[in-house]
């Protein structure tokens, strides 16, 4: 099979090392991504960093999806801003049966691609990973296991979804075939929205925070605020699965950042829409209210424009 990973920052170098590493043989590995960290990759290759520093050749590498060809299976790896843009232009590299698969930060990214693409299959999916670029070329991973759960949203398993998990499973990679996609995707949501927020707010690791009386207090409330934006998308979580979200916190290294603090603090764009900004958009569409994500959200924009401008000097 052709394979496609799109955009090889920490999610799509995580898979796309692992496919390098044990499938080179067998399928043809291809990497989307442009700017010099893919020039880097095509001519030195992509050093991944994690337990071991090791240097992986996939076949190809395209800066574009013009002249890159057909994808049997396509994992879409980027950030939530360029979605719509990525999936329009990779309308004629895709046949019948192709498969797409989206890994990225989320809750409605498999519906916001099967609009662009509605006679496809898309599956949505997510990853236990932490990695980023380190340096052009350069991917390291700072923790996750890697374990990768991904479905179709109606439940209804075919047989490329089967051939996908056998090709992650055979790369070494934990991945499950999940029937209740919508339920695992929130659960880690939960977790990683909740924090984000926090963390960006005071700019404060999650160790630090889950650790502080008065930070601990705002982060139950916005944990109950996403739970009940989950109850109108009929997801429901009990009072144990918040306990198991902060008692997951305390189990992070203290040091730990989340990445949308870390690009707000370098004043890169962040995924502030998907985490803060979407939370409150479905509140409002289904008429609940989240008076501390509407706080928290005004200060982060005056924090975002600042930090901006500082970096812009």
């Amino acid at each position: 099979m052709r394979i496609a990973i799109i955009g090889i920052g920490g999610i799509g170098g995580y898979i796309g090392s692992k496919l390098c590493e044990n499938h080179l043989t067998k399928h043809e590995i291809c990497f989307i991504q442009r700017g010099l960290h893919g020039k880097m990759i095509q001519k030195h290759g992509l050093v991944y960093k994690g337990k071991t520093t090791n240097t992986y050749k996939p076949h190809s590498v395209y800066e574009t999806f013009e002249n890159a060809g057909i994808f049997d299976i396509i994992f879409v790896c980027i950030k939530s801003k360029d979605l719509e843009q990525t999936i329009r232009s990779l309308q004629h590299n895709i046949h019948a049966q192709s498969c797409i698969i989206t890994l990225l930060n989320g809750v409605s990214n498999a519906k916001r691609i099967q609009q662009l693409l509605p006679q496809h299959r898309v599956l949505q999916g997510c990853i236990y990973v932490s990695a980023a670029i380190e340096k052009p070329g350069v991917v390291q991973q700072v923790g996750g296991a890697g374990n990768v759960v991904f479905g179709p949203e109606n439940g209804i398993i075919q047989t490329i979804d089967k051939k996908t998990l056998t090709l992650l499973l055979n790369a070494n990679i934990q991945a499950k075939l999940s029937t209740t996609i919508q339920k695992d995707v929130w659960e880690k949501y939960l977790f990683i929205c909740t924090f984000a927020s926090i963390t960006s707010r005071y700019n404060l690791p999650i160790g630090t925070v889950v650790r502080n009386k008065e930070y601990y207090q705002i982060t139950q409330k916005l944990l109950n605020e996403v739970c009940i934006v989950a109850q109108a998308h009929n997801i429901f979580f009990t009072e144990d699965d918040k306990q198991a979200v902060l008692n997951l916190a305390c189990k992070i290294p203290e040091h730990t950042p989340t990445s949308m603090q870390i690009d707000i603090y370098k004043g890169r764009t962040s995924e502030i829409d998907i985490f803060t900004e979407y939370i409150i958009q479905e509140a409002q569409k289904h008429n609940v209210q989240l008076p501390m994500h509407k706080k928290i959200y005004a200060e982060l924009q005056e924090i975002i424009t600042h930090e901006k401008k500082k970096n812009e000097k």
